[in-house]
């Protein structure tokens, strides 16, 4: 590894250590640095573009636009600073910092506790969680020490898998990215999975049945969902 390289990204995250070949230019010049794709699917993809790749559906990318950002490292300590900007890989489950908006490191996650993301006013954190998966970050929807509520994101490619014999037809003509999330409540700090049924969390969250069943009848014809449960917690919390 060069020694450009080792000074460039001890300035860039204050010594946070970064996967090696971690630099990539978008234009497919890797530089010195060795060929590292950090976007295998296509070769024309458009760094300051996210989740427009023709021909696939879905979002690989948490934000469609390079964000603002803080990060907790393994040791507790804030690397904050205004000159560089975030994005999350959904499918690699990894941070991207950019300086430029060209260049771009993937960072370790060994070496990150929590990413705290700002995208138009609205905040967006992740940690790492020991209970639901160690090695992973984790969206944190709710943050209490009542009612907590975490979701996982678990988005894979399914690839264009169209099929006809003239008659029957089957199967999608493009690639897309799916999530399949997962919940978690951390109640009391007692972690329990919980589905998007009003029966699982209610199940999850009985010793509140009183608060559950009153939200429950202030929403009765509201959908079960992610938006659901984060409101029936902060209603608990209240």
């Amino acid at each position: 590894m060069s020694k450009i390289y080792v000074l460039f990204v001890s300035v860039l995250l204050c010594n946070t250590v970064f996967s090696q070949g971690g630099l990539v230019n978008v234009n497919g010049s890797f530089g010195d640095f060795g060929q590292y794709s950090m976007h295998p699917l296509t070769n024309s993809y458009n760094i300051n573009t996210f989740n427009t790749v023709e021909n696939t559906k879905g979002r690989r990318y948490f934000f469609d636009e390079w964000v603002k950002g803080t990060v907790i490292d393994s040791s507790g300590k804030e690397i904050k600073s205004d000159d560089f900007f975030f994005n999350f890989d959904k499918v690699k489950n990894s941070l991207l910092v950019t300086k430029d908006k060209k260049e771009i490191i993937e960072v370790n996650k060994e070496s990150i506790r929590e990413i705290h993301f700002t995208d138009k006013g609205i905040n967006y954190d992740f940690v790492k969680e020991e209970k639901i998966i160690p090695y992973k970050f984790v969206e944190v929807l709710v943050r209490n020490d009542r009612v907590g509520v975490y979701k996982t994101i678990n988005t894979h490619l399914v690839k264009a898998n169209y099929t006809t014999n003239g008659l029957t037809e089957s199967g999608n003509p493009y690639d897309e990215f799916v999530d399949a999330p997962a919940y978690y409540i951390c109640y009391k700090g007692a972690w329990s999975p919980v589905l998007l049924k009003f029966k699982s969390i209610k199940t999850v969250l009985k010793e509140e049945s009183k608060k559950v069943n009153q939200f429950y009848a202030d929403h009765l014809n509201d959908e079960v969902d992610e938006n659901y449960l984060k409101s029936m917690a902060t209603y608990i919390n209240q």
